[in-house]
């Protein structure tokens, strides 16, 4: 192999070419003919395959694939690029015809680095910021990959997790609710009443009517551009120890416990503070996780609590040992960005509510 001109070039072209999706297929490796030996020719077949399949393996994977402005570009550097992409990129190129797209692509990719190179943005702050993360992130990968596997997550650690979380693998069963919320309980019946008429004179659904009225009559907003929508809901989500937002839910699982079909209205009830009126368009049965489903899950999630702890404790001796110094009143002389427009929620309001034909009332 040809050596580059200048180390940090090399180094800059190869960070850069991780960006570049493709895939170069190592069929070859399948359908390389087998070389004649006198190991076989002795009929000692067995050893001799072995040791002519790992020296036509290193042989292949030394060939060039494609030759740059003199530098070349071998398959083993195409595999290496490959075992870092995303596997949905990799699928993206299983075709002979999409593999050489992509050898063109790498190629192409190659000659804009040397144009660079020459122009010498290997000196922007950029390109070297851009390094510096590069070498961080790759020593983070490397400590990471010498202390932990996924074949250190064994059916043990998996069955604690899953007894330890299992409420987390259960979903109980749920009705979607569509709300309407305002001021004062006179109000809630005035309305309720006259939803239960354009409920009763829907031409479409009586459901489709109640979110209708839900987006004019709701004073929460958020919710009132939704039809009402606020999701599903547990008949059993529990007042106690919970937060406002938690209580009010509560209070609505409550009161749709009664209703027996969608659409069913229910009376007018305290939301505390506001009050309501809400159906559910919607139902959902109890449903359990078993180990075995969620194992998968369960040993993705130890691996990155593991993953995360040996990177704290890595990054904890990596400042124990070094000299930092900081600054904070320089970064506390500087002037805050400006803060973003706020938008107006009445123009989404308006919009959202003549999505659903609302008038005003």
């Amino acid at each position: 192999m040809v050596e580059h001109p200048h180390k940090l070039g090399r180094v800059i072209r190869r960070l850069a070419a991780l960006s570049v999706v493709g895939v170069f297929a190592s069929g070859a490796l399948a359908c390389a003919p087998e070389k004649p030996s006198k190991a076989k020719l002795e009929g000692n077949e067995t050893s001799a395959r072995a040791s002519e399949s790992a020296q036509d393996k290193a042989t292949i994977e030394a060939s060039p694939v494609a030759v740059v402005n003199g530098e070349e570009i071998s398959l083993a550097e195409f595999n290496r690029r490959v075992r870092e992409l995303p596997e949905f990129a990799r699928v993206r190129y299983a075709t002979v015809a999409q593999q050489q797209e992509w050898l063109d692509s790498v190629a192409q990719f190659e000659v804009m680095a040397d144009v660079a190179e020459k122009k010498g943005m290997g000196e922007h702050p950029e390109v070297y910021f851009a390094l510096k993360q590069a070498m961080a992130d790759q020593l983070i990968e490397d400590i990471v990959r010498e202390k932990l596997s996924m074949d250190d997550i064994d059916e043990d650690a998996i069955a604690a997790y899953y007894q330890a979380h299992k409420a987390d693998f259960e979903r109980p069963e749920a009705r979607r609710v569509v709300l309407i919320e305002v001021g004062t309980r006179e109000e809630a019946a005035r309305i309720r009443e006259r939803v239960l008429v354009e409920m009763e004179r829907a031409e479409d659904s009586a459901v489709n009517a109640f979110r209708r009225a839900a987006a004019s009559y709701s004073t929460d907003r958020a919710v009132g551009i939704k039809g009402g929508d606020i999701g599903f809901i547990s008949p059993g989500e529990a007042l106690a120890e919970a937060d406002e937002a938690q209580q009010k839910r509560a209070r609505i699982a409550e009161a749709i416990a009664p209703l027996e079909q969608i659409g069913e209205l229910t009376p007018v009830f305290a939301l505390d503070p506001g009050w309501g009126l809400a159906t559910f368009i919607e139902e959902r049965a109890a449903e359990v996780t078993s180990m075995d489903e969620a194992a998968s899950e369960i040993r993705q999630s130890l691996y990155q609590e593991r993953r995360e702890k040996i990177v704290a404790e890595f990054i904890a001796s990596l400042r124990k040992d070094a000299e930092i110094k900081t600054f904070p009143e320089v970064i506390d002389a500087l002037a805050p960005p400006p803060k973003p427009a706020a938008r107006d929620i009445s123009e989404i309001t308006l919009r959202k509510q003549a999505a659903f034909g609302v008038q005003k009332p």
